[in-house]
């Protein structure tokens, strides 16, 4: 956990029930603490609200009506808890709807125990730099919409 005194505390959004096992294992023995694993997109936008996790694991393509990329921005509506995707899906309109919402990282299915561990210590460490970085009289809400319309000028701007 490096030099962190709290473990942090992470939610896994993932509706294969193997692959969310597999996840809740990596994580634990790794020294995390796993707040819940949420199945639906609502499912995970009620468990964010009401556990605050420090981390949120994301699968793109959920049940329901709500995906996980429309479960991230309304997540990112309220709370600032970054979101690593897992996917087994590259194409480029997955890619080009989850960047807008400045994802962490994406990982893509089948992954490796490392690759998890990997990428949750570089997203809680980004984080936690860029939560102490931030300026006071810029709001997080203001500052991630500002990066959002830089993000979509620049995907606007790379597809003509």
């Amino acid at each position: 956990m490096g030099n962190n005194m709290t473990i942090a505390r992470i939610l896994i959004v993932e509706d294969e029930p193997v692959t969310a096992e597999d996840l809740h294992y990596i994580l634990t023995s790794a020294g995390y603490a796993v707040t819940g694993i949420a199945v639906t997109g609502r499912e995970a936008v009620d468990c964010a609200a009401r556990d605050e996790p420090d981390l949120i694991i994301m699968d793109i393509r959920l049940k329901g009506k709500i995906d996980g990329i429309e479960a991230t921005n309304l997540i990112h509506n309220t709370h600032q808890i970054p979101v690593i995707y897992l996917t087994a899906y590259a194409d480029r309109d997955t890619l080009d709807r989850a960047k807008i919402t400045l994802p962490y990282g994406y990982i893509l299915k089948p992954f490796e125990k490392s690759m998890i561990k990997a990428a949750v210590e570089m997203a809680l460490y980004r984080h936690e730099t860029e939560q102490k970085s931030r300026s006071e009289e810029e709001s997080s809400g203001e500052r991630f919409e500002k990066l959002q319309s830089l993000v979509r000028d620049y995907i606007t701007k790379a597809s003509v």
